[in-house]
Order: C-alpha cells, then sequence, then structure tokens
C-alpha cells in the first residue's frame, strides 16, 4: 500500500511540474488582439497628415516604436538606440557637427531633427526617401549608425517575451519582420510635434 501511495504521489509531483511549465509558457498566438486607434493631436493651423493606410497609427504600435526607438537592442552591440543620437532635449537631433555610431566612428553627417514628421515627404538629410517606414530601415545596417543586421535585430527581437508580447498587442502577430519594427517606429516619430 505504502509502494502504491508513493507512485501516486511521484505521478502527481511529475504532473504539476508539467502543468507549472505549461503555464510559465508563453501562449502568444492563441487570442487576437485589435490595437486602440491613436488621436493624433494636430496643433491649430497644421493640414491633416497623410498617415500611410497600411500602417494605421494606434496606442500599441505608437508604444511599441517608443520602446525600439529608445532601445540599444537594435544595434549590433547593443550600446546605441536611436535616441543615441536623436536627442530629445535636443529636438530629436545631435548638436554635433557629426553622429557617432555603435562602433565609435563619426558620419559625415548629424542626426537631423525628428519634429513634425508626420508631414515630411522627403527624409534623410539628402531626401532620398518619401515615407518615415522606408526611412527606418537605414540606420541598422548602416556601419557608421547602428551597424547590424534585420535579420539579427529581428531576431534578438524575438527572443525577447515582452516583444513578442508587444507586438501581438500592435500587430497582431508575434511572426513579426523588419517591416512591422520600421512601422512602430514610423508610428512613434509621428507623434513627435
Amino acid at each position: 500500500m505504502l509502494l502504491r501511495f508513493n507512485k501516486i504521489a511521484i505521478y502527481i509531483l511529475i504532473l504539476s511540474s508539467l502543468s507549472s511549465c505549461v503555464q510559465d509558457m508563453p501562449v502568444i498566438e492563441s487570442y487576437s488582439y485589435t490595437p486602440t486607434s491613436y488621436e493624433l493631436k494636430i496643433p491649430f493651423g497644421f493640414p491633416q497628415p497623410k498617415i500611410p493606410s497600411d500602417n494605421p497609427m494606434t496606442e500599441e504600435g505608437v508604444e511599441l516604436g517608443k520602446k525600439l526607438f529608445y532601445d540599444p537592442i537594435l544595434s549590433s552591440n547593443n550600446t546605441h538606440s536611436c535616441a543615441s543620437c536623436h536627442f530629445q532635449i535636443n529636438g530629436f537631433s545631435d548638436p554635433n557637427q557629426f553622429s557617432i555610431g555603435v562602433n565609435g566612428l563619426a558620419g559625415d553627417k548629424n542626426a537631423s531633427a525628428l519634429i513634425n514628421l508626420a508631414w515630411n515627404t522627403f527624409n534623410f538629410w539628402d531626401g532620398r526617401v518619401i515615407s518615415l517606414e522606408e526611412q527606418a530601415l537605414d540606420p541598422i545596417t548602416n556601419e557608421l549608425e547602428l551597424h547590424s543586421s534585420w535579420t539579427e535585430v529581428v531576431n534578438r527581437i524575438k527572443e525577447d517575451n515582452t516583444y513578442r508580447e508587444l507586438f501581438m498587442m500592435a500587430f497582431n502577430t508575434s511572426n513579426f519582420d523588419s517591416s512591422h519594427v520600421v512601422k512602430a517606429i514610423a508610428q512613434f516619430e509621428r507623434t513627435l510635434i
């Protein structure tokens, strides 16, 4: 009888251990989330901005974009973020003549101001890209800026439970890629008025 009781106790212990393991595993794709529309506060006299139809502004997207903007996870060595060169105190620009990237190398320009971007039709100092989403692609791979690869960055972000949850809330997916990352950053940048 004692041996039978010990076997039952062992089975219960194993089942409770497995149960707690399952509870600790994030179940992200098991629900659908509808993001909350973000109401952009437009100053008097400003025209309505043209928000891309494939990247509507949401509360969750803006918050995710803000977190990404300030997170050094986007750089090759986890030391620099977008905010490392776009200083909020300086209108999200770099007061230095040349911005310094992750490897301590100076670029040939400074990080431009990130204000009123919801109305921008050209980005970068030379105006080479039209959308904020397209603009946000470049600094990640630029060797003078964050000097990483999109594969590396997305893989690092996907390893983070908090980010997986935030992407689910913002875009209703945990299978995100670089396009989702830049969409979130662009949503945040459009709020910098």
